[in-house]
């Protein structure tokens, strides 16, 4: 596969599957030769500096 890939993973540390599905995702695209352009990402819903809106700006500026 050639695919380079940056995940922003999102979920709750509430919960035992924390952003499983981005971390299911990656597994699935390492597995297949992709390549990481950024270490992947976690928004967590429970807390006020790791959410989405602490999280994005700078995932996404260090993306651009």
């Amino acid at each position: 596969m050639n695919l380079d890939y940056c995940i922003l993973a999102f979920g709750n540390i509430t919960f035992e599957k924390h952003c499983g599905f981005g971390l299911r995702t990656e597994k699935v695209i390492k597995s297949h030769g992709g390549k990481e352009l950024l270490e992947l990402t976690k928004c967590d819903s429970a807390s006020t500096d790791r959410n989405i809106d602490a999280q994005f700006p700078k995932w996404s500026k260090t993306l651009i």
